[in-house]
């Protein structure tokens, strides 16, 4: 049973209290107590004197300064003391390696300044769901807290191993100036992992996104360099692209294997020159960005098959970051779960509402072929659907191998398809389809597979994104069962 806001206590260590004033008065708003402090030691007095006297307190929220270590001091201490109280830390941009220091020494929530009140409710409302619902294949004795970084509105969680070395890295990683190629399937977080590198860079510029496989081929290059008016036929204004706008800060390329060979020469003498010529005009302008890249489909599979400059690739991949997949995660499957589940519940304006053990482990054994992107739909889903406080979770009923070859069919569609496909398949089971029926259903389990990811789909069936684009057109029936 969640707990109510106004049982929720928590403590607030800020050296500035004039600058954190909103946000106190923001949780108290909502029902939830606070004490205010100055620094951990003090914060140690409240939390004994709150024991002494039998009123608990559920959480602590550390404002640390960028060189401040007293707060991960005072998480180890009470990690080593055994208390499961969860510790949420806010810190400034640029503070990432500091912000890992925390993690591991037991943070649940890392939240980057300035913290918006919402967010830092669902941190709390998130911190306090995890401590009460544990996973069932978590030992009762074990003694880690969760980890999570948060940047801005989103949230990277987990404590699983693979987690664990993906902070690390991004400790490493994120201060330097060196272009980051990401790698990994469709809804494992690769934007939010630029993101990370963004934020932790210090850099004081923006951090602009633009997605190569959702561009038209005639439009990328003026998306990217931008163009002036009368460059060509509907340049009817100037235009800055997402390199110059991203002047000072970070240009996130994603999904850039999706790039034409024609333009990828010209990215190539981008990142040679730092200078970008606009369409139309005669002359290059300096710019200062950081590049960070990302695709779903293996680089060096994509250079070998002759889509990919080898030279384009290795100027991208100074340094490569993999991002796990949540199949791979064990237990971070849960940890996020009850992470949306909080977050949702605050949305949706639901109390009460919890995973049952069964569904838990339903959950760590489910491939999750969309990953983390998959899981929150999953969770949104249930909390919407809600009339009791156990939720309904919509997985699908065959889930075998997220790699091999079984189709997933939710509950409501196995009246509507009964075909499962598998390597022992023979044409007899498409005796009663016609051919476009069989395309069909091709094109829905790439799209169910690949998350909604179009050039995903595109890869997995070997076609052009330009051909699926197209039969969404034709067919947009294929698209509306919530597939994008």
């Amino acid at each position: 049973m969640e707990r109510r806001r106004s049982d929720v206590s928590v403590v607030f260590v800020s050296q500035i209290h004039i600058k954190n004033g909103p946000l106190i008065e923001y949780l108290v708003a909502k029902g939830i107590s606070v004490d205010v402090t100055q620094d951990p030691v003090a914060a140690r007095a409240i939390i004994d004197a709150r024991q002494a006297t039998g009123r608990g307190l559920d959480a602590i929220i550390i404002d640390l300064s960028a060189t401040d270590e007293d707060g991960c001091a005072f998480i180890s201490a009470a990690h080593r003391r055994g208390e499961d109280r969860p510790v949420v830390i806010a810190l400034g941009d640029g503070s990432l390696g500091l912000a890992v220091q925390a993690m591991r020494s037991g943070a649940v929530d890392f939240l980057v300044k300035p913290v918006k009140p919402m967010r830092l409710l669902q941190a709390i409302d998130g911190a306090l769901a995890g401590r009460a619902q544990p996973s069932p294949r978590r030992a009762a004795k074990s003694e880690r807290a969760g980890r999570q970084l948060s940047i801005g509105d989103a949230t990277m969680i987990g404590r699983s191993a693979p987690m664990q070395s993906l902070y690390a890295k991004l400790a490493r990683v994120a201060p330097s100036q060196a272009t980051t190629f990401i790698t990994g399937e469709t809804g494992t977080g690769k934007e939010l992992c630029a993101q990370a590198i963004h934020h932790g860079s210090g850099r004081p510029g923006p951090f602009m996104a633009l997605n190569c496989g959702a561009i038209p081929e005639n439009l990328l290059e003026s998306e990217l360099f931008g163009h002036v008016k009368g460059a060509f036929t509907g340049a009817m204004a100037d235009r800055v692209g997402a390199a110059l706008a991203a002047h000072g800060g970070t240009l996130f390329l994603d999904e850039v294997c999706e790039m034409p060979l024609l333009l990828q020469v010209k990215l190539l003498r981008f990142l040679q020159t730092g200078a970008v010529q606009r369409l139309g005009t005669n002359g290059p302008e300096k710019v200062d960005v950081r590049v960070v890249c990302a695709t779903n489909r293996d680089p060096q599979a994509e250079v070998r098959a002759g889509r990919f400059r080898e030279d384009l690739y290795y100027r991208l991949a100074v340094v490569p970051i993999h991002m796990p997949a949540l199949r791979e995660r064990g237990d971070d499957i849960i940890e996020l779960a009850n992470f949306f589940l909080a977050h949702f519940m605050t949305q949706e304006g639901k109390t009460g509402c919890h995973l049952a053990a069964s569904d838990q482990e339903k959950m760590l054994a489910y491939p999750w072929p969309g990953n983390i992107r998959e899981l929150r739909n999953v969770i949104q889903r249930a909390v919407i659907m809600a009339d009791q406080p156990q939720l309904k979770l919509d997985l699908p009923i065959d889930s075998h191998s997220a790699t091999g070859n079984t189709i997933f069919y939710s509950s409501d569609e196995r009246d509507s398809w009964q075909l499962v496909a598998s390597e022992t398949d023979n044409l007899e089971r498409f005796e009663s389809l016609r051919l476009k029926d069989v395309g069909r259903l091709v094109i829905e389990e790439a799209m169910k597979r690949s998350g909604g990811n179009v050039p995903a789909a595109a890869k997995l069936l070997n076609v052009s994104p330009s051909t699926l684009y197209r039969q969404r057109s034709r067919r947009q029936s294929i698209f509306d069962r919530k597939m994008l």
